[in-house]
């Protein structure tokens, strides 16, 4: 069996795992601000207590949340500047989503995009050649306006010729305004729930 119908295996396999652990777990019912406000003084005194566990635990299930295409980025931004604050928030939200984005632009490079720009080169050659003359700009609008979900961004970079230099350039100068406002209106949550 090619490599490629392996990968594409595994890929499905874990979005499967996951998506069962979500919907089975029930785990999108605690991720909202109003569950987080209810244990506000909690999550305070954890936060407060074990500074620097906190912060890795949030980052790490942001990271493995955007990693696994969960459309919850948004709301992790806000929760994450609810808890640690705008700044701290921010800090921590942009971490997470800069280390996710290049771990899925990495995968997916590694194990389709490669196949993909040998297999059509010819085809794909106009394309490329837009891309790379236009793709900087293309990645930094899209960052900036989230219509497209993160991760499908992040997997259609993995499948181009963008260097990874110019994608890690183009997700931090993009995202950075949307992981600040949100963070901001998460810390100034007395009016601001999240639900979806």
């Amino acid at each position: 069996m090619k490599q490629v119908y392996r990968n594409l295996i595994f890929l499905c396999l874990f979005f499967i795992v996951i998506l069962s652990i979500w919907y089975i777990g029930n785990l999108k019912a605690y991720i909202n601000m109003k569950i987080i406000r209810e244990h506000q003084e909690f999550l305070q005194t954890l936060i407060k207590n074990y500074p620097f566990l906190t912060a890795f635990f949030y980052i790490t299930f942001f990271f493995l949340s955007t990693l696994s295409a969960l459309p919850i980025t948004l709301a992790l931004v806000a929760i994450g500047g609810f808890l640690f604050g705008p700044f701290a928030g921010s800090i921590y939200a942009l971490i997470a989503t800069m280390c996710s984005s290049i771990a899925t632009f990495s995968a997916i490079r590694k194990m389709f995009g490669v196949h993909l720009q040998k297999k059509y080169h010819t085809p794909l050659k106009k394309f490329n050649r837009a891309f790379s003359k236009y793709g900087f700009y293309y990645l930094v609008a899209v960052r900036t306006i989230p219509v497209v979900p993160f991760f499908i961004v992040n997997v259609g970079a993995g499948l181009t010729q963008i260097s990874i230099k110019k994608f890690i350039i183009a997700t931090l100068i993009g995202e950075l305004p949307i992981i600040i406002i949100c963070a901001y209106l998460g810390s100034q949550c007395g009016s601001f729930i999240v639900n979806w």
